[in-house]
């Protein structure tokens, strides 16, 4: 979302799904409802740039939002933060720890998906030189 709004998102702009909507609300001024052509086009370029390499990767834009929405109703979420600098948080953040637990843990059905976000985790965070979740 950084990438493509060139801005750390608001909280109301967090939605992967919603990011054409959110692209068309960030480059229309409210009071005027003037289009800034311009950004809107950087905006859409760095989507189209992110998604074809996801694309790549195995996302599907209409299919994995969903299933993302369906594993965090199934499996939940974690029932605290962990703590920065903590073997938690690195675990958590670790690409190889996770895939392992994929591996292991993940029933076959949802290991595929499960595998295909967790490698567009990857991509993205090392793009952005970010961890892959935020806490």
């Amino acid at each position: 979302m950084t990438f493509i709004l060139g801005r750390k998102p608001q909280k109301n702009e967090c939605s992967v799904s919603d990011i054409l909507n959110v692209i068309e609300q960030a480059t229309t001024n409210p009071m005027t409802r003037h289009v800034n052509e311009f950004l809107r086009a950087v905006m859409s370029n760095r989507y189209t740039t992110i998604m074809t390499v996801l694309n790549r990767l195995g996302y599907n834009a209409y299919v994995h939002p969903h299933n993302t929405e369906e594993l965090i109703q199934r499996c939940g979420l974690l029932n605290h933060r962990p703590q920065r600098g903590t073997p938690e948080y690195y675990a958590l953040n670790n690409y190889d720890y996770l895939h392992t637990i994929i591996m292991k843990d993940v029933p076959e059905t949802i290991r595929e998906t499960c595998l295909i976000l967790l490698n567009c985790l990857h991509y993205l965070a090392r793009e952005e030189g970010q961890p892959m979740f935020m806490w």
